[in-house]
């Protein structure tokens, strides 16, 4: 992972991106496919950061399950998919109530 991050620090993020899906094909890791997705999301390659969130979210046991659910409903958007973001966003809060950041980005969706 540090490897990878390293590579996006210096904006070569299509060969973190190789290191990353080295490591996932190997390793499923949560934490790779949340980083995966926001280096899709910088590339503005909005459809792969989102199958990244997606299998992010598949990974057993993850800790992750709250940042990758956000960054769903945030690529979503992105997409102009909005129907989908707030499908996932009213699921999102069931879970996590208190998050100010989703109801401020909740209020934002109702607009849409």
């Amino acid at each position: 992972m540090l490897l990878g991050q390293s590579y996006e620090a210096l904006n070569d993020r299509a060969y973190a991106l190789t290191l990353y899906s080295e490591y996932v094909a190997e390793n499923p890791s949560a934490a790779i496919y949340n980083q995966m997705g926001l280096c899709y999301a910088a590339m503005e390659d909005y459809e792969n950061a989102r199958l990244a969130f997606e299998k992010g979210l598949n990974v057993e046991g993850n800790a992750y399950r709250q940042e990758l659910s956000y960054n769903r409903i945030v690529t979503y958007e992105n997409l102009g998919d909005f129907e989908s973001a707030k499908k996932y966003m009213k699921e999102y809060l069931k879970v996590y109530p208190d998050d100010e950041r989703a109801q401020r980005e909740n209020d934002f969706l109702q607009t849409r």
